[in-house]
């Protein structure tokens, strides 16, 4: 009708008006189908809105260390969010994990993020335990477990990348190589950008 075509017309002529593209990043051990009901809901309120659930590093992938993901994800989200494309920026929902490469990417780039929303983001480190620190090391107590997460080989899996024991601070600062950096604890200034520095 008349009404659906004005608003079309508007929505290509002032694009503020229009809802803004979503990207979701989903969580560790999560992937894109665990996200659909969301993605479905958001496009149900909000007719029109483009919702781009990213599929990578899925399921056990996503236990790759995060120093190896980010790279990934920023191309990802850059293409997603290209200012030539999307000029009012889109908005991005980031589960768990995928909050540490949110923010990394955040941190990393000039992007082109207008609203960023975290959900259960383990921002300040992981410390418990946890479904997935039984799953990929059965055995292990978490009072224990920074004996390995801490080590070169522990790193090599995300999780050890945000564990954050707080019995073993110093430790924590000199073998996690991503956490302490990105919650700039240890100076690095190559993964920050100029505005989130103190």
């Amino acid at each position: 009708d008349l009404l659906a075509v004005v608003l079309i017309l508007s929505c290509l002529i002032f694009s503020v008006a229009c809802f803004r593209d979503v990207i979701i990043i989903h969580g560790l051990l999560n992937k894109v189908a665990n996200y659909e009901i969301l993605a479905q809901r958001i496009r149900n309120a909000h007719q029109g809105t483009n919702v781009t659930i990213v599929p990578l590093f899925q399921e056990l992938e996503s236990v790759t260390a995060l120093w190896y993901q980010l790279p990934v994800w920023v191309k990802a989200v850059e293409a997603l969010s290209d200012p030539a494309t999307h000029p009012d920026g889109v908005n991005i929902i980031c589960f768990s994990q995928g909050n540490i490469i949110c923010r990394g990417v955040l941190q990393m780039t000039k992007h082109n993020i207008h609203t960023y929303l975290s959900m259960a983001g383990p921002h300040l480190g992981q410390y418990g335990d946890t479904m997935f620190l039984k799953w990929l090391f059965p055995n292990l107590l978490k009072e224990e477990a920074y004996r390995i997460l801490y080590t070169p080989d522990g790193q090599e899996f995300s999780v050890g990348n945000f564990w954050n024991d707080p019995f073993q601070q110093s430790l924590y600062l000199k073998g996690n190589i991503f956490l302490p950096i990105m919650n700039i604890q240890v100076k690095d200034t190559a993964v920050h950008s100029p505005d989130l520095m103190p």
